[in-house]
């Protein structure tokens, strides 16, 4: 009860969470937005975007077969963060662009009545590129505070 709910109530027991949210921390569902032209077998970026996202939210992007990665943090008032570093970026076939978005816990006096003052259960998102396309999309969620992707998140 570290989190000032029942842990008979809890719906997460063993995360310290907001009563708002049945005692779990708010979860981070995140949406990229990004248009791409087929460039021979994969794709090229023009634009990427991860929308929906909380003030202060850490989103990471990458691209291991194309060796790029980004790191952004939002704005305190900010919903989304642009990617500019994948702008002009040619993604070939079979390669991954995937995203990692999380919220720490926030502290001081601003952050005791902060619905995020616990962090945020944070997004995993995987695309798979097929030739010519942004193919099949896989989801996964963070605990807070961690990036190991995790089928089920309390």
């Amino acid at each position: 009860m570290a989190d000032s709910q029942v842990d008979g109530v809890d719906k997460c027991p063993f995360l310290k969470g907001v009563l708002r949210f049945g005692g779990c921390p708010p979860a981070i569902v995140p949406r990229p937005t990004y248009s791409y032209n087929g460039a021979g077998s994969g794709v090229r970026l023009s634009s990427l975007v991860v929308g929906s996202i909380p003030g202060g939210a850490r989103v990471e992007a990458r691209c291991r077969q194309c060796g790029v990665r980004q790191v952004e943090v939002a704005g305190r008032r900010a919903d989304s963060v642009t990617l500019r570093r994948f702008a002009g970026l040619t993604l070939p076939a079979g390669s991954h662009l995937e995203f990692w978005v999380t919220k720490s816990a926030v502290t001081g006096k601003a952050g005791q009545s902060s619905i995020y003052r616990f962090g945020a259960i944070g997004s995993y998102i995987n695309l798979t590129v097929k030739s010519g396309a942004l193919g099949s999309r896989v989801l996964r969620c963070l605990l807070p505070g961690s990036l190991k992707p995790r089928r089920s998140c309390p």
